[in-house]
């Protein structure tokens, strides 16, 4: 039986009592690993394997066992499963898996996250306008209420043929010549319109009327409350109330979504929920204004967050709902994928803190009872694929396949068509989950072999199987170039490539580089011998197919640099220079340059006599064969006695003046009239290095002087 770390350990912390009711779950015959006692593992029984194989060859008999070849031509595609008949207690065993495996569905503790949970609603208002004007070309309700500023146009017919634009005054009449005033403030639209085609037809004889609305008047109302801009706003008569929220910004989160007030001379008159807008979208109770309306939006009210594997994980503001059911349904239902043995609750309680209840999500969990503040986590089913396998890579049909017992790859893979162009048919993988900790273990099969029925490759649920493309096995050839070439390093060789082109492939030769001849290391592809071959370069580069050979695979081409092949003459300074020690003898140096290139001489030089040794190999050995006196100030103003050329191994010997001392200095600092650095005389006194300072200050405190050495 094969468990995971989790559930051994959830397993190994159950009660006997509820290791006896998992049992009996399961048929209550058979053990299960580590679920009492300590974990004993018996020996494993290892078969023997023939001499050379390797334990990934072994393993991949095992798993494809090859046909009988009295069976290969009969039915191939009948031969026998690799999996054995299960016995009884197999099944006993796989019985106890999926009771635990049941088991953990119902108690593992599954995690849900409310981060970024936002309050549901709110982004109706983002980026709400300032000013908001209703469409005024839309027709005009019958229930619309007339007053001051409304324009109304009558149309006559018959007799009198004209159309009256006319607005309601400040007393709300109108006035229709040949009829007189009539009051319609307060009215109905339908009702001033059958008032009005009434006194037309008493009043005209022989005419009748059309009674149309003109321009519709502004009003000024009040929007207060959890809004983003309270105050005072002037909107179209057709304006309702969610027109107005709109106006001033849109509602706070600190305001209530579900109880937004219509207050009409100090009285409510509606109240308009915008779940209902944004749910169902019913606008019934999102009523049209009046002059002077009030809207207030109060502060929100009681909360319930859903998080988890419902349609629209939100917080919720509450109205009527006082169940889990009916949270569940404001957050849009459950998911497919939700789990309904258990969801959580967590409540803060005033005394006892945070609390946990579990609840099943039927229909005795669906009628608990919700609180303000409750966090609502519905859970999503474990996602364990029983009865699965995969195929990848080179194939065309990748992806998940259904398991069935006695499957094979055949099953997946029935012939070649099943194969993407150029698979590697030596070579497949199935990937497999083993033992309690499933851990992944590799088997190798021959894919021909397999697809001709000449092995069985059985099949376990999980199981993937991989089909590799022939290029993944197939090494590139490769040359490397070292030396002196721009990019030195390892080349691709493609087809026809010669040392020409691995040369213009690194860059080309940079100036130092020797053309004479270059090395190429060349390897024996069977006995692996490396074999040294000299190409002239500089043929090689001007295509002479003599030198420019081919390139082979692992082949190395060095080229060296002109400085390898050229002999370097030194010359030497010591004594009192700067920078005494062995220079490079360039063609016309001269005692003067060697000076220079020494960082020229120091004050301690004495210029007047130098010694210049002659070097020269005779027989093998380095001897002295001459000795010249340099007066260097006469070789550094380039005198030919004395600036002299140099040949290699010369030496030349900067004496240092005799008796030389550097000028020795007192440091005087602090209380003196003049402080300061003062050069000093042998034998003179500090009383006089003082004095010459200019003696002390008025602030000088001598018994706290200080002399250091």
């Amino acid at each position: 039986m094969d468990l995971s770390p989790a559930q051994l350990q959830m397993l190994q912390q159950l009660s006997p009592e509820q290791k006896k009711k998992l049992l009996q779950a399961a048929g209550g015959q058979a053990g299960v690993k580590g679920a009492s006692g300590p974990n004993v593992s018996r020996p494993r029984v290892v078969k023997p394997r023939p001499v050379g194989m390797g334990p990934a060859e072994a393993e991949a008999r095992q798993i494809a066992k090859p046909v009988p070849e009295e069976k290969q031509a009969a039915a191939p595609a009948a031969a026998p499963p690799l999996e054995k008949v299960r016995s009884p207690a197999q099944a006993e065993r796989e019985e106890i898996r999926r009771a635990f495996a049941a088991f953990v569905e119902e108690s593992a503790p599954l995690t849900v996250s409310t981060e970024g949970l936002k309050q549901f609603g709110y982004e109706l208002f983002a980026g709400a306008p300032t000013t908001f004007a209703p469409a005024t070309e839309i027709p005009v309700p019958p229930e619309y209420v007339l007053g001051p500023g409304d324009e109304l146009k009558v149309q006559f017919f018959g007799k009198r043929t004209d159309t009256l634009a006319l607005t309601v005054d400040r007393e709300g009449m109108i006035v229709i010549p040949d009829i007189g005033p009539i009051a319609v403030a307060g009215m109905r639209f339908d009702e001033a319109r059958a008032l009005i085609a009434e006194a037309v037809k008493k009043k005209l004889i022989g005419v009748t009327a059309r009674v149309t609305m003109g321009k519709l008047r502004s009003i000024r109302v009040f929007v207060l409350g959890d809004v983003a801009r309270p105050g005072s706003y002037v909107v179209s008569g057709l304006a309702t109330i969610s027109h107005a929220l709109f106006v001033s910004g849109g509602v706070k989160k600190t305001g209530s979504l579900r109880r937004i007030q219509l207050k009409r001379e100090g009285k409510v008159v509606a109240t308009l929920d915008l779940y209902d807008l944004l749910l169902h979208g019913d606008t019934r109770h999102d009523v049209r204004l009046l002059p002077q309306d009030v809207i207030f939006v109060p502060p929100l009210g009681p909360t319930v967050s859903v998080a988890g594997a419902v349609l629209r994980p939100a917080i919720y503001e509450l109205r009527h709902e006082r169940t889990l059911g009916e949270v569940l349904k404001l957050a849009g239902g459950l998911r497919p994928s939700a789990y309904r043995g258990k969801a959580q609750i967590e409540r803060y309680d005033p005394e006892d803190g945070l609390v946990v209840l579990d609840v099943a999500l039927d229909r005795r969990g669906l009628a608990t009872r919700v609180k303000n503040g409750d966090v609502v986590k519905v859970f999503r089913k474990t996602r364990y694929e029983e009865n699965s396998v995969f195929l990848l890579g080179n194939v065309r049909r990748p992806g998940k396949y259904a398991w069935r017992p006695g499957m094979t790859v055949r099953d997946l893979l029935p012939d070649e068509e099943a194969l993407l162009p150029e698979t590697f048919m030596d070579y497949a993988l199935i990937e497999r989950e083993e033992g309690e900790l499933r851990e992944p273990a590799l088997y190798r099969f021959r894919l021909a072999d397999a697809l001709a029925g000449r092995i069985t490759v059985a099949l376990k649920p999980h199981d993937k199987v991989y089909v590799f493309n022939r290029a993944r096995f197939r090494r590139q050839p490769y040359a490397r170039i070292e030396g002196l070439v721009a990019s030195p390093g390892v080349y691709e060789i493609k087809k026809h490539m010669r040392v020409s082109d691995l040369v213009l492939a690194a860059g080309g030769l940079l100036r130092d580089a020797y053309t004479e001849w270059a090395e190429l290391y060349r390897t024996d592809p069977e006995t692996k011998a490396v074999h040294r071959l000299v190409v002239r370069l500089e043929q090689a580069l001007e295509g002479d197919p003599k030198e420019n050979l081919a390139l082979q695979d692992l082949d190395r081409l060095v080229v060296h640099s002109v400085w390898e092949f050229k002999t370097k003459d030194t010359v030497a300074i010591q004594g009192e220079v700067h920078r005494p020690g062995v220079y490079p003898l360039a063609e016309g140096m001269r005692v003067s340059d060697l000076i220079v290139a020494a960082g020229s001489l120091t004050e301690r030089a004495y210029k007047k006599s130098a010694e210049l040794t002659r070097y020269q190999v005779i027989n093998g050995e380095k001897r002295v064969v001459a000795r010249k006196d340099i007066n260097l100030e006469k070789a550094l103003m380039h005198d030919p006695e004395h600036d002299l050329a140099l040949a290699p191994y010369d030496r030349l010997i900067v004496r240092r003046i005799e008796n030389w001392r550097a000028a020795e200095v007192v440091h005087l600092k602090g209380e003196f009239r003049f402080p300061g650095d003062y050069p000093i005389e042998e034998g003179e006194r500090l009383s006089s290095v003082i004095a010459r300072a200019g003696g002390f200050t008025d602030e000088a405190y001598l018994p706290a002087a200080v002399f250091l050495r």
